[in-house]
């Protein structure tokens, strides 16, 4: 057997791997979707909530685990995004889609905007200044009786029933219209993973990966080679606010009602987030999903212990910084030898390898 044919079986066996990842991947989302035809109620809101810190942890990652920007004001985006849905759904004869779509497209205007005053701050005083940003956003909900002042809002009752696929879901599995609507929102906040997943995957693997790992390691010597770095990061800070706002809209439809203390909450919307990224292991891909189950075991096997909860999320979360900065992926990577990030790394750069050796060939 010559050395190009050795090659070219080598490089066959290495991008089967690849498939194979995304088979598991398929099929984890199959799962994800049909468990709620195995599952109670009270199950499925519970998961859709963990669905819904993961996908917050996410974009939090990547904006601080890749981007470098520690906003701990990401709470502006969830209360924006879910006061813009209600007032939607109140005041026009939007439905509920179009609602969820135009929150998304204010939610990024509202970056956009915020980003020009922020991003003209560094280190500490960015993260101050993200916080301001969130703190005069709820001041200014709480001013103007549109949004219900300080008591909030409540979505109309018939609302959500007009939601898609609520109505085939109430039929086709015999439910109350309550039920089939937490079955949906399910349904909605697990795609929006997938697709957070999907896209970071996508991000971390492409240029601007590349891009956003030389600005972290050196801004000076990444915009001596031509990167753009305020325009990246801006435009990250745009992407994981988006995404914020999404949550903040998805999360408050389900609930039914808003209130801004509860939207633009620093400790649920920020604080938790922060928490579990840390512990999970910031700038890894798989952190956020090891932190987010991590908090979600402890918070609910010891919810009913007060404050003693909240003492040993603190304890769990100054351990991992002191001893294990790297977070609970550090702990599997350098003990159990699993590294997603090394792995999906690996894999698809001996794919791209082989695509460019199939060209050659050709």
């Amino acid at each position: 057997m010559t050395d190009a044919v050795k090659l070219k079986v080598s490089n066959n066996k290495d991008t089967t791997k690849l498939p194979i990842l995304l088979i598991v991947f398929a099929i984890s989302a199959t799962c994800f979707v049909c468990l709620p035809l195995f599952l109670s109620r009270s199950s499925i809101q519970e998961l859709f909530q963990l669905f819904v810190l993961m996908t917050l942890a996410f974009h939090w990652n990547i904006l601080a685990g890749y981007a470098g920007l520690m906003s701990v004001g990401q709470q502006a985006f969830v209360g924006l995004g879910a006061y813009i849905v209600f007032v939607l759904a109140i005041h026009t004869d939007v439905n509920v889609i179009a609602a969820i779509v135009i929150a998304a497209v204010g939610v990024a205007a509202a970056a956009v905007a915020f980003s020009q005053f922020v991003f003209r701050l560094t280190g500490p005083y960015f993260a101050i200044g993200t916080w301001v940003v969130a703190e005069v956003c709820r001041l200014t909900i709480i001013q103007f009786q549109l949004f219900g002042s300080g008591t909030g809002l409540s979505l109309p009752r018939r609302y959500m029933s007009d939601f898609p696929g609520v109505s085939y879901v109430k039929e086709l599995l015999s439910l109350k219209t309550s039920a089939a609507i937490d079955i949906v929102i399910y349904w909605v906040a697990v795609l929006l993973f997938l697709f957070t997943v999907l896209a970071i995957v996508k991000i971390t693997y492409s240029r601007i990966g590349l891009a956003l790992r030389a600005i972290k390691d050196n801004e000076q010597a990444a915009e001596s080679i031509g990167i753009n770095i305020v325009s990246l990061k801006r435009w990250i800070y745009v992407g994981a606010s988006t995404g914020f706002g999404l949550i903040g809209a998805i999360f408050f439809l389900s609930v039914g009602r808003v209130s801004p203390d509860v939207a633009f909450s620093l400790l649920d919307w920020t604080g938790i987030i922060i928490f579990i990224v840390v512990i999970g292991g910031i700038g890894t891909l798989d952190g956020p999903v090891w932190g987010t189950i991590t908090y979600w075991l402890l918070s609910n096997v010891m919810s009913g212990y007060g404050s003693w909860y909240l003492i040993v999320l603190g304890v769990l979360g100054i351990g991992i910084m002191l001893f294990k900065p790297t977070g609970i992926a550090g702990i599997f990577r350098d003990n159990l030898n699993i590294d997603v990030d090394a792995m999906l790394k690996k894999q698809l750069n001996k794919r791209h390898l082989s695509k460019s050796h199939n060209r050659a060939n050709q």
